[in-house]
């Protein structure tokens, strides 16, 4: 407490980030209970992009080394699913994805699928 009554500063910053933890804790939660799974795991990517990518010329590649098995935990899913549906975006062209190493080569399109927009497609 003495800290705190020394710098407000600081405790701003605490609040800050319990408040940033919250939400994100809630967000989560929305995913899980509410969205289809390949929302989940196209919100899983974004959120991984704004966390840890690097845009480059072919797109958004994700720096940390994330596994398959890394993003199905993420979003609540299984190892195969996450799977199947990563190869299926791959074909499409919107992402590009080896061993531990991905890459989102159309933000907007995974974002599309993240939150659809009511009365489109």
């Amino acid at each position: 407490m003495n800290v705190v009554e020394q710098s407000p500063a600081l405790a701003d910053n605490v609040v800050c980030i319990a408040g940033d933890r919250t939400r994100e804790m809630l967000n989560r939660a929305t995913e899980m209970t509410g969205k289809c799974i390949a929302q989940r795991i196209a919100a899983s990517l974004l959120r991984l992009s704004a966390q840890a990518g690097v845009r480059t010329p072919a797109g958004i590649h994700i720096e940390s080394p994330v596994t398959r098995i890394d993003l199905a935990s993420m979003a609540g899913l299984t190892y195969f699913t996450v799977s199947r549906t990563l190869s299926a975006w791959q074909k499409q062209g919107l992402v590009k994805s080896g061993r531990h190493r991905l890459t989102i080569l159309d933000v907007s399109r995974l974002s599309e699928i993240a939150e659809p927009r009511i009365g489109t497609g």
